[in-house]
């Protein structure tokens, strides 16, 4: 993660100008190596004091994780304006990140991955949403194999999404964008790869990384067939509407094959003993298990998509170290003595 080098989280006037006019989250997804997280935490931290003057960092983390390295992280939650939400366990990876940008306050949240912290640049980052206001997302120039790509190309088409191998974990949302993706019923995926339907596409500017870079997040066989379940499980009603789609084909595909069958025996056609009726007998059932299937299907699909809501059971602990006006003489603000 790239950092002004400058001036450390100790420096207490730092000598750049600090932005005012925005207040920046960072949110962090602690998962895998515990020093890894760690950096990534003190270098957020360095970067925020160096460049915005009201900001917060919100490091999630597992109740197991949080139990395994329990010194670590009280270390960490010690530190300036950081607020830790301990997670239930069981919370996915895509759940955790909706998590994490709908409890940050900021009006820009750069939701990080540690494992990612080699190929993150937070100026940049940060110039690109305060300049031009649109939410970004990071991409690996690096090419994938041919397998993965036409596996994305087979997801995106089941699950209505922009799946993209080369789109990285690690990605920054101004506040109106996640109000959007928050109202959606599959926000868990919708947050990671763009919905093909439902606009706000030229809201998302993508970045792409260093390639001279570590790519310490390429995904092995085992992790890219995590990743497509993980869409799979959290896109349901959209695979029950392609299933309600092709259930609906091939009813129709029997019923033509039925009309098929009367045309020849009308006409006389000479047909083999038994043809007739066993293809009446086969396109009937098969027509009426398909129009069965897609009204099943269809039903799931609208109880789904009106039901499927945030639980709102994944935070079991909260531990809060953010103030954002300890020592800030700028604020118009009278107070009163206890005398």
């Amino acid at each position: 993660m790239q950092v002004p080098s400058s001036a450390t989280s100790q420096t207490k006037s730092p000598p750049l100008q600090l932005r005012g006019e925005y207040l920046i989250s960072i949110a962090i997804l602690a998962k895998g190596d515990i020093a890894e997280t760690e950096r990534t935490t003190r270098e957020a931290l360095e970067f925020l004091e160096n460049t915005a003057e009201f900001f917060e960092i919100l490091l999630l983390v597992s109740t197991t994780d949080y139990d395994r390295n329990r010194e670590v992280f009280d270390r960490l939650f010690r530190l300036r304006n950081l607020r830790s939400l301990i997670l239930r366990e069981g919370t996915g990876e895509y759940r955790a990140a909706v998590v994490a940008a709908t409890e940050t306050i900021g009006d820009f949240a750069i939701i990080v991955s540690p494992t990612e912290r080699n190929l993150i640049d937070l100026q940049k980052i940060f110039d690109i949403m305060t300049g031009s206001g649109a939410s970004v997302r990071l991409r690996s120039p690096r090419r994938v194999a041919l397998p993965a790509r036409a596996s994305a190309r087979l997801l995106s088409l089941i699950s209505g999404y922009e799946v993209d191998p080369q789109i990285l974990r690690t990605a920054a949302f101004h506040r109106s964008h996640i109000g959007w993706i928050a109202s959606r019923a599959d926000r868990e995926i919708a947050l990671r790869f763009m919905p093909r339907s439902g606009g706000h596409s030229e809201d998302i500017t993508t970045l792409d990384v260093d390639p001279d870079k570590d790519v310490r997040n390429g995904r092995s066989l085992l992790g890219r067939f995590g990743m497509a379940v993980e869409i799979l499980a959290n896109s349901p009603p959209s695979i029950l509407r392609f299933l309600a789609m092709l259930s609906f084909f091939v009813s129709f595909c029997s019923v033509l094959f039925f009309i098929y069958a009367i045309c020849l025996f009308v006409l006389g056609v000479a047909l083999e003993p038994g043809w007739f009726t066993t293809s009446l007998a086969i396109s009937g059932s098969t027509a009426l298990t398909g129009l069965l299937f897609g009204a099943i299907a269809t039903a799931l699909y609208q109880i789904l998509s009106r039901l499927q809501n945030n639980t709102g059971d994944e935070i079991i602990r909260e531990m809060n170290n953010a103030d954002f006006f300890t020592n800030f003489q700028r604020v118009n603000v009278e107070t009163m003595s206890p005398d």
